[in-house]
């Protein structure tokens, strides 16, 4: 993630869509912690 600033600045992408981008690619694997998290209710660990 360090890096990946710097990488969307040479490829031009605009600083207001970092943030987006970032959480676009993130997205899919919150929601899978999330669904996981309501399917095992019970679980502690």
């Amino acid at each position: 993630d360090f890096y990946s600033g710097f990488v969307y600045s040479m490829l031009g992408i605009p600083v207001e869509l970092f943030t987006p981008i970032f959480a676009m690619a993130r997205i899919v694997g919150w929601s899978a912690h999330r669904i996981e998290e309501l399917i095992n209710v019970d679980k502690i660990i």
